[in-house]
């Protein structure tokens, strides 16, 4: 059995709240490895997960790479994920989206529709297996709680339909005023 490379699984994503570091360990608790002929094996990851910027959330796939004694490698994905309450890891989907900031007269009443909503908070959604990005994007509901035109802060969340679990919460602020207007009134050639 020596040609038989060894059974790799992922046991979970890797879960580091922001600001706290990413070691080898982490990755490396997630891999569950059997080997067939019952050998050493080794697990090799990189990039190195130090390097990782914890200091903003994000969805980050490290390659693993499990070699037996007898040379036979397999590669698999771990994905690691920096957390805040803008990060919902759920079953199947991670989401993520960003407070944002509008002037009272850039929400237009009703502004209930769902799509203006994802497309402020900038709402990523990754397959949780890979760490990519799924497109097109799976379908979203959208809890607004009291969010309208007047000046406040409202808490928001996002959640994937199929995927209840995976939850994103931001604030959405608007602020009093109207968005600048800008006017082009005439062209001017620079010379060469």
């Amino acid at each position: 059995n020596a040609g038989e490379p060894p059974v790799v699984t992922i046991t979970d994503v890797v879960e580091v709240p922001k600001e706290q570091p990413v070691n080898k360990t982490d990755i490396t608790n997630k891999v569950s490895v059997v080997d067939p002929e019952g050998g050493e094996y080794t697990i090799d990851v990189a990039p190195d997960p130090s390097g990782i910027d914890t200091s903003k959330p994000g969805v980050h796939p490290i390659e693993v790479t499990v070699t037996d004694s007898d040379g036979n490698e397999v590669k698999e994905t771990v994905v690691v994920v920096i957390t805040d309450d803008t990060m919902g890891v759920g079953e199947r989907y991670i989401i993520q989206a960003k407070d944002f900031t509008k002037m009272a007269g850039e929400v237009v009443l009703p502004d209930t529709d769902n799509a203006s909503i994802i497309a402020a908070g900038q709402v990523e959604v990754y397959d949780k297996t890979t760490g990519l990005v799924v497109t097109p994007t799976p379908a979203l509901t959208v809890d607004r709680g009291t969010y309208t035109n007047k000046e406040g802060i409202y808490p928001i969340e996002y959640k994937i339909t199929d995927d209840a679990t995976a939850i994103s919460k931001i604030k959405g602020t608007v602020n009093a005023g109207e968005p600048p207007v800008v006017t082009i009134t005439d062209v001017v050639e620079v010379p060469k």
